[in-house]
């Protein structure tokens, strides 16, 4: 409800429109009502008020005047005034004051209600302007950051990433760098944790690197995995800045964190081979150690080497993983520990099988799947690793693990009802143009709507509408990157009806219109 404030010297008149105007049927509440303008500036001092509602000629200080001290204490407020006759003559002087209505006496109640209907709309479409600028705020930083990993990933430009060039990078002489920031060892310190408790102890250390990246000057940051964050360094105070988290966080929190660093550039689209250059300086931690920052430069060049080569090994190992193909994941077992029975004692060798557990668990994830759910693991069972004595041990303890792991993939692709739905998916994806329907899609796969609308839901647990609306929204995103399409163009490739429907729907999924999206593309 929105709250009115009512103003009239004459007491019959103040005392009818209390209690002979329906306004708890308009959506309006009654805040206060006050027979002189001296008393209507006391409410307003100390309470916010939605709609003014005052006579204008009243002694001492008149309606037009009680009106402007109001705007001063309450810039927002709508004013309706209230007028004899022989008033018209403030009509002009009540235009100036931008009022919403102009109402004579003696009121009849019509005109009223349609002078407050054209108000409420003009509130609510204050409202829903404000709430569409809490989203977008809350909006663009995730969009920017989403454009700026893709930059360093070499798919945007950086003009593409801030196309108003309001942003401005490497405009020092000092050179760039990126940094890739990674929390340590996350799947086993923190399996032995309630869900709730490990998540609010992630979210918490998240905050403080965020944090400390902001007190170090660093604007530009994004996150790349899951534990996982990039950042861009302009400045020698923002390298050693940078260089302190790993001792801030070690003081604070139970995690560590380990820092990548990139070789400096002097171009801003060179900035995604410093970015490279990180992710492999941070994948040495497992021979230089955790909780400190490695930098690409100081990297040894047999351990550069032995890091790509662990890299393409697990990289090898996982896509084997994914094809049931477990002669092949034995091999690369076998690969891996041959160069681990050269790390010399198995105090050595525990760290670097939690690497490779590390390493497979960021993976899964990529497949949205969980480790410790799909194994329906406990603490212990990662637990039992250091109760093994010898490599042989650990090998076989791995290479069981891995093959489980890569049955149960293989039962869940090749279920009857999961190979349905990603049919259903590509279908959807490859058609998303052709005015994609639960009703079409039904036809196409000989199903009833509701049985397909049942079965989408029960094993992806999301909405079969909602998932072809997703993929209209993500459809939309890239046709918008394309500058030479209108929008009302876009909208008729997407089958929508009206272009109405596309931008609430767009600014539904979103928070913002696409003409706000286009401009961040």
């Amino acid at each position: 409800m929105y709250s009115i404030l009512i103003v009239d010297d004459e007491y019959l008149d103040l005392e009818g429109m209390q209690r002979f105007v329906p306004w708890e049927s308009w959506g309006i509440r009654i805040e206060a009502a006050v027979n002189s303008a001296f008393e209507a500036i006391e409410v307003l001092k100390s309470r916010t008020i939605d709609i003014l509602l005052t006579d204008i000629s009243m002694p001492i200080l008149s309606g037009l005047e009680m009106a402007q001290q109001a705007l001063v204490l309450q810039p927002e407020l709508k004013i309706i005034f209230i007028s004899g006759h022989k008033d018209f003559n403030y009509a002009q002087r009540a235009i100036s004051l931008d009022a919403c209505g102009y109402v004579l006496k003696p009121v009849e109640p019509g005109q009223l209600e349609e002078v407050i209907q054209k108000t409420i709309v003009q509130l609510e479409e204050r409202r829903r302007r404000r709430d569409q600028e809490e989203r977008l705020s809350f909006t663009l930083p995730v969009v920017r950051e989403e454009l700026l990993h893709r930059f360093l990933q070499e798919q945007l430009e950086w003009e593409e990433v801030f196309p108003l060039s309001e942003e401005s990078v490497g405009q020092t002489d000092e050179f760039l760098y990126v940094a890739v920031i990674e929390i340590d060892d996350v799947i086993w310190k923190l399996s032995r944790q309630p869900e709730e408790e490990s998540k609010a102890i992630l979210d918490k250390l998240e905050s403080l690197i965020l944090q400390e990246l902001t007190r170090s000057g660093i604007r530009y940051y994004c996150r790349t995995e899951l534990h996982q964050f990039a950042c861009i360094l302009q400045t020698s105070a923002e390298l050693e800045g940078l260089g302190r988290l790993p001792s801030t966080v070690a003081s604070a929190e139970s995690l560590s964190v380990t820092i990548g660093l990139g070789n400096p550039v002097s171009l801003v689209n060179e900035l995604p081979r410093s970015f490279e250059q990180a992710k492999e300086a941070l994948n040495q931690k497992m021979f230089y150690g955790k909780s400190k920052l490695i930098r690409f430069s100081d990297s040894r060049q047999d351990i550069a080497q032995s890091a790509k080569d662990l890299e393409g090994i697990l990289q090898t190992m996982f896509i084997a993983l994914t094809k049931y193909d477990l002669v092949r994941i034995d091999d690369c077992i076998e690969e891996l520990y041959c160069s681990a029975g050269k790390l010399g004692d198995k105090l050595s060798v525990y760290p670097f099988t939690l690497h490779i557990q590390t390493r497979l668990e960021r993976f899964l994830e990529t497949l949205n799947e969980d480790l410790f759910s799909l194994m329906q693991w406990e603490w212990k069972n990662v637990n039992v690793m250091f109760q093994m004595e010898t490599l042989d041990d650990i090998k076989t303890w791995l290479r069981r693990m891995m093959f489980q792991i890569s049955e149960l993939l293989h039962l869940k692709r090749n279920s009857k009802n999961v190979k349905l739905i990603d049919g259903v998916e590509q279908y959807v994806k490859e058609h998303i143009e052709a005015d994609v329907s639960v009703i079409s899609l039904a036809k196409v796969f000989a199903f009833s709507p509701n049985y397909l609308r049942h079965l989408f839901k029960k094993e992806t647990n999301e909405n079969l509408s909602d998932y072809i609306l997703r993929m209209k929204i993500e459809r939309a995103c890239e046709l918008l990157r394309d500058h030479t399409l209108k929008i009302y163009e876009i909208a008729d490739r997407l089958h929508y009806s009206t272009i109405t429907l596309f931008n609430r729907q767009f600014r539904d999924a979103l928070g913002m219109s696409p003409s706000d999206y286009r401009k961040q593309c």
